[in-house]
């Protein structure tokens, strides 16, 4: 009885596996900028803004990273900078105080 549990697990872990590959390849396009956009740091601070007034704190976060670690001479990057502080603040947790602190 041992014997067969153990069987059963063991061919529970190749498909579990798959699962877990198949997940990692799929990708995100959350923070995309569509094709043809002239300003696309412009593109991703405006997301970022509108996330940030619909307290959406990761979103915007997330939008404003994209800007300082994608487009390092836009001239947004030092708003984009404040902005992850300001999603920091917004959560309203000692954490979250501290890591806008250091940002």
């Amino acid at each position: 009885m041992i014997i067969s549990r153990l069987l059963h697990r063991l061919c529970l872990l190749p498909a579990a596996a798959a699962i877990v590959m198949l997940a990692a390849c799929a990708g995100t396009t959350r923070n995309a900028v569509p094709t043809g956009t002239t300003d696309p740091d412009k593109f991703l601070f405006d997301k970022g803004t509108t996330a940030l007034n619909a307290k959406k704190w990761l979103t915007a976060r997330e939008y404003f990273k994209q800007v300082t670690e994608t487009y390092t001479q836009s001239a947004y990057r030092p708003d984009a900078k404040l902005g992850i502080g300001d999603t920091y603040l917004g959560e309203g947790t000692a954490e979250a105080l501290v890591l806008a602190i250091n940002e």
